[in-house]
């Protein structure tokens, strides 16, 4: 999806490692085996009109932003990075099964990623070696809701494991990965 802030492909605001428009990107060089990669996604779709002094705004003013950033090391077989992506109001908990965002009565949001992964290949031949890989994320929604009953936080962690062994061009692997059920909390602290 490549429109920034609340859009009308509405899922994609849920998801993380977005590719979005007019996004300004920092790649810095590889300083022994580490390199940093940091992004700003800009403010365009903000609603910003004010209302007449003395009176309520309709719609809250919202600016929809995205800042993430890349940590990586590589060191000859090994391969580390975490990497962490946070939303402003986009949403997201809106788009999963809290209320409606952008609202008089849920103004804000706050969404953040986490992820990290560490792949290590063995080189058993010019022709064979094998590849572990661990991937890990958690994600978090929080709606600035005020409406009683309402979801207004979410979060959950996820792993994914790869073994991939490969012989010349062919290559056999064996994944699994799992999300667990996460957990969430409602506005005015009744069971979720």
């Amino acid at each position: 999806n490549a429109v920034p802030g609340p859009s009308p492909v509405p899922r994609s605001n849920a998801a993380f490692y977005r590719r979005d428009s007019n996004s300004l990107q920092y790649w810095s060089p590889t300083f022994y085996g580490f390199s940093l990669r940091a992004s700003y996604t800009t403010n365009e779709f903000s609603r910003a009109a004010r209302p007449a002094a003395g009176q309520n705004p309709a719609i809250p003013e919202i600016q929809p932003d995205i800042f993430s950033g890349l940590l990586s090391y590589d060191n000859g077989p090994l391969k580390l990075r975490y990497a962490a992506e946070l939303h402003r109001d986009y949403f997201g908990l809106s788009l999963i099964g809290g209320a409606p965002g952008g609202s008089a009565t849920n103004s804000s949001s706050l969404d953040v990623g986490h992820h990290g992964v560490a792949a290590y290949t063995f080189q058993l031949s010019e022709a064979i070696s094998t590849r572990l890989a661990a991937t890990v994320d958690y994600l978090s929604y929080e709606n600035d809701d005020t409406v009683s009953g309402n979801v207004d936080q979410y979060q959950r962690a996820a792993f994914y494991g790869l073994i991939d062994q490969s012989y010349n061009a062919h290559h056999l692997w064996f994944a699994y990965g799992q999300a667990d059920s996460g957990s969430c909390s409602l506005v005015g602290s009744a069971a979720c």
